[in-house]
């Protein structure tokens, strides 16, 4: 899997821009919109955490570290833990 930044800051998810927040992140994430599928991918490539038809992600079992976040195959921008 290749992920590339091309610029900082949160990704165009479609139509629409998706922001999320907190960041850095301690608990959960919250979403500007509701998602129909949202992924946490560690740097490894590896999808970690997934969800589906929310705007709250609990993100608190996963250790410390940066994350991508992606829904719906566009990368919406990039999490600290």
């Amino acid at each position: 899997m290749c992920i590339r930044d091309r610029s900082p800051g949160i990704k165009d998810a479609g139509s629409e821009s998706i922001s999320f927040w907190p960041n850095p992140a301690v608990s959960e994430i919250q979403f500007s919109a509701q998602l129909d599928k949202v992924q946490v991918i560690d740097m490894k490539g590896i999808v970690v955490k997934e969800g589906t038809n929310t705007n709250i992600l609990n993100v608190s079992e996963l250790p410390q570290g940066m994350y991508i976040i992606r829904s719906n195959d566009k990368i919406l921008g990039k999490m600290t833990k």
